[in-house]
């Protein structure tokens, strides 16, 4: 939701929302930051809301920030306000155009044309839709989210962005390829880690999924992937197609003319999300297709079953609020 100043019933909807964060993050100093807010203006929101409602909503602990029983009661209703004054706000929206929808959308290598043109075509919505398409890498993604810039992103990665609301929507692994050129083309054996990271790699920067999911994996983030970066999983495929080099990409953007490397140990997993900012889109078609998103199953990618490997089991992470 829109954070706004606003009031129903003599309430502040946006102390309601900064409150609310409190109490999901269980730290004022969290909340300050998710709403772009001070601290001390947070906490002079929540003694001017505590006011009003005439109850203490919070007490600190040596962890944080927790709601008293009055607190987490008068939460329920809150979400259901802030829920309605959303409704409220869309509805008149509507009411002033008749203009078909358009949703504009982040995403990174290798979601568009699909699965997004699939996943756009299986959800259900009265009218024309527009998708307006923005590309980057997780981190470029999200921060066009939080700036405004599209109303949903869809990222991968090992964890969610901060800040964000979010919901898996599927998996994917990074898999190793190599051209024909390379020693192990045609290889019939698994590939030791060890042998992998002594071979020259090429790999997309610090930022996008696959480099930040292999560093989660080596149990190194943020320490250096070593080998060549280039800008896009395109390129690194064309470098492994033409030259030596290993390239690190997702299965999702994999070729059927380059075969991936079996690696020994546990594949390589990674979760794509749809995410959006506030507690929910503020436009009604990007709310109704990441309802669509969030309640629908969680997606293998690539379809086609991946040899010698068991997909994981994915439980489909909370709303972030």
């Amino acid at each position: 939701m829109a954070s706004t100043t606003g009031s129903a019933s003599g309430l502040d909807l946006f102390s309601l929302e900064v409150f609310l964060s409190v109490l999901d993050l269980g730290s004022v100093s969290k909340a300050a930051r998710r709403h772009d807010l001070s601290q001390p203006s947070v906490t002079a929101r929540l003694h001017r809301l505590e006011a009003e409602l005439g109850v203490t909503l919070l007490e600190r602990t040596p962890t944080g920030s927790v709601g008293t029983p009055a607190g987490r009661s008068l939460a329920r209703d809150a979400r259901r306000l802030l829920d309605a004054a959303d409704d409220l706000r869309e509805v008149s929206r509507q009411l002033r155009t008749d203009a078909a929808a358009s949703i504009r959308v982040g995403a990174v290598d290798g979601l568009a044309p699909e699965p997004l043109g699939r996943w756009v075509n299986t959800w259900d919505w009265p009218r024309a839709v527009t998708i307006e398409l923005e590309r980057g890498t997780t981190v470029e993604i999200a921060d066009a989210v939080r700036r405004g810039r599209v109303d949903v992103g869809f990222v991968d990665g090992p964890s969610e962005p901060v800040g964000l609301g979010s919901a898996t929507v599927a998996t994917d692994r990074i898999v190793a390829v190599v051209g024909p050129r390379h020693r192990w083309a045609g290889l019939d054996r698994r590939i030791d880690l060890d042998d992998l990271l002594a071979e020259p790699l090429v790999h997309t920067a610090r930022g996008t999924g696959s480099h930040d999911t292999v560093e989660h994996v080596l149990g190194d983030p943020g320490g250096g992937l070593d080998g060549r970066v280039v800008g896009s999983h395109d390129e690194a495929l064309v470098a492994a197609t033409v030259g030596v080099e290993v390239a690190l990409v997702p299965e999702r953007c994999r070729p059927t003319t380059l075969r991936p490397l079996e690696l020994a140990g546990t594949p390589w997993w990674q979760t794509i999300r749809v995410t959006w900012r506030g507690r929910r889109p503020e436009r009604n078609a990007a709310r109704a297709f990441v309802d669509h998103l969030r309640f629908g199953p969680t997606e293998l990618l690539p379809h086609a079953p991946i040899r010698g490997r068991e997909a994981p089991t994915v439980v489909r992470a909370a709303e972030s609020r």
